[in-house]
């Protein structure tokens, strides 16, 4: 689990390490394979969490109804998923 912005930055940089080498992408037996899909989980997970909470606390801040913040937050989860998958393209 990514607990810090560090642990983050870290694991962002540990995926663009593996994803230099083009079988750790098409392989699915090898060590770096296993190991990009599991980072790639937990940057997933991370930044649905913060986005989820950034949104959260805007929709607060500004006096939206919790319908509205509802659909923020869906939109956010969306983004998320969307930015994962541009890094592992």
């Amino acid at each position: 689990m990514i607990s810090t912005e560090k642990e983050y930055e870290a694991t962002l940089s540990r995926i663009e390490e593996l994803l230099v080498k083009p079988e750790n992408i098409e392989n699915s037996e090898l060590e770096g394979f296993e190991e990009l899909n599991r980072l790639s989980d937990l940057v997933a997970d991370f930044e649905e969490k913060i986005l989820l909470k950034d949104e959260l606390i805007k929709g607060e801040e500004s006096g939206l109804s919790n319908k509205s913040v509802a659909e923020i937050l869906a939109e956010a989860k969306r983004r998320a998923q969307t930015n994962l998958k541009a890094v592992i393209i």
